[in-house]
């Protein structure tokens, strides 16, 4: 999908192997996605909140 994409932004992608076809997923796991695809969201945005932390040397 990455190498498609017209673009230069990344794609997003979750994948739930043990939840079937839309159901069967805990709450927690469902809350889990959604803070995921929201902090995407807003790194994405620019939110400076969600921007990456630098790596601090050792």
């Amino acid at each position: 999908m990455q190498h498609d994409n017209s673009g230069n932004s990344p794609i997003l992608f979750l994948t739930e192997f043990d939840g079937g076809h839309g159901g069967g997923v805990a709450l927690t796991k469902a809350l889990n996605n959604f803070s995921n695809m929201f902090s995407f969201f807003y790194w994405q945005s620019g939110d400076p909140d969600f921007k990456p932390s630098k790596k601090v040397k050792n």
